[in-house]
């Protein structure tokens, strides 16, 4: 009976990270912001998020840039934005930024 109580336990502690959870929408939110005011960046179009664990959430971003950067400097502008992200947010392990 014990193992049983526990297991159920375990089920509905973990139930949401086995079904894809995504992040809060205010967290969302404040990543969306922070994106969107960086001077290259005109809007994000779209963003998907799922946790992977408790501490580790992928994210991935489709970015509408301005339209007058190089390859180059838009290399840049994404290593700057993975980085102020990541500092914000130090769980969101894996972040996949798109231009679009």
């Amino acid at each position: 009976i014990l193992l049983t109580m526990v297991a159920i336990l375990l089920v509905r502690e973990s139930y949401s990270l086995l079904m894809g959870e995504t992040s809060s929408k205010e967290e969302l939110t404040e990543i969306m912001q922070l994106v969107e005011h960086h001077p290259d960046v005109h809007r994000v179009a779209t963003h998907l998020s799922m946790y992977m664990s408790p501490e580790e959430v992928v994210l991935l971003l489709k970015i509408e840039f301005e339209h007058n950067r190089q390859s180059q400097d838009l290399v840049h502008v994404v290593l700057r934005l993975r980085q102020s992200i990541q500092e914000t947010y130090p769980h969101y392990k894996h972040l996949f930024i798109e231009p679009v």
